[in-house]
């Protein structure tokens, strides 16, 4: 069987790669603890919250909501994950199919969440607050994840809808939380807010070294950066200012490079001449 060509770095495969094991590669930072405290007390204590995650692209918005929603079907508890549209209707359509779970006998809720569906082009929001509330009520403890919200903000709907979301969590109890993720702060949602910041040289050394630890073909002891040095993880970050994402795209890319140049320590001399020629 012919080799993987990463063999040389004493890897299976390249570590940079997007994967599904978001959680297991998670740089953790403060940020979490406080994402931790809001996820625990609405199940501990039933409370109701609208948290705000802002952070430009490839700072790990998705990642945290993905994160959460592992969290809670560990605990059991109901969440739902949705990606928002740039129009608000289907959105609004994704959020109650979500919320309607088939049973033999169908509970008031249901009933009202089909009600709504099949009269959402009529723009009845007062309706629509009323049927989600009712969910989530029924489902407390329970979360409701909308990823990329600031897409609808543009429309009429989308506008609406924000007032909608604040009157939601007023008509609900037994805890409900919901997140949002936006790239800017949005003034008519009130609720905690957590700003991603951009990865310091320490993140982004255990960002890189995760990586290569889940990809190693040998259980030698060796430095956990092998092949790069500390400053070349440095250069790397400084020159993607500390986005996560763009970080892992310009990783991928580097450590091809020496695959083909057959170097044997990717330092900082090596990544300052692949970036220039990158950028040229």
């Amino acid at each position: 069987m012919r080799r993987s060509p990463y063999h040389r770095f004493a890897l299976v495969g390249n570590p940079f790669k997007e994967t599904g094991e978001k959680e297991l590669l998670h740089v953790r930072r403060q940020v979490d603890e406080t994402l931790d405290d809001f996820f625990y007390a609405t199940i501990e204590r039933s409370e109701n919250s609208l948290l705000k995650i802002i952070g430009e692209p490839g700072y790990g918005k998705t990642e945290h909501l993905l994160i959460t929603n592992n969290n809670a079907r560990k605990e059991k508890v109901f969440c739902r994950y949705i990606n928002c549209d740039f129009d608000a209707s289907m959105t609004i359509r994704e959020i109650l199919a979500a919320l309607s779970r088939k049973k033999i006998f169908k509970p008031d809720y249901l009933k009202k969440i089909d009600k709504v569906r099949k009269n959402l082009n009529k723009g009845n929001m007062e309706m629509m607050v009323d049927a989600v509330s009712s969910a989530l009520n029924a489902y407390s403890p329970c979360f409701l994840l909308l990823d990329d919200f600031d897409r609808m903000l543009a429309s009429q709907t989308g506008s609406d809808f924000c007032i909608a979301i604040q009157k939601i969590l007023t008509n609900t109890s037994g805890g409900v939380l919901i997140v949002i993720t936006t790239e800017s702060d949005i003034c008519e949602l009130h609720g905690e807010t957590i700003t991603l910041e951009r990865f310091g040289d320490k993140d982004a050394e255990l960002f890189v070294a995760k990586r290569l630890l889940k990809k190693r073909s040998i259980e030698e002891n060796m430095d956990p950066l092998f092949p790069f040095t500390p400053e070349a993880v440095h250069k790397m970050n400084a020159h993607t200012n500390g986005n996560p994402g763009e970080l892992l795209d310009i990783m991928s890319r580097i450590i091809d490079e020496a695959i083909k140049k057959e170097v044997i320590l990717i330092d900082n001399e090596f990544v300052s001449t692949i970036l220039r020629r990158l950028q040229q």
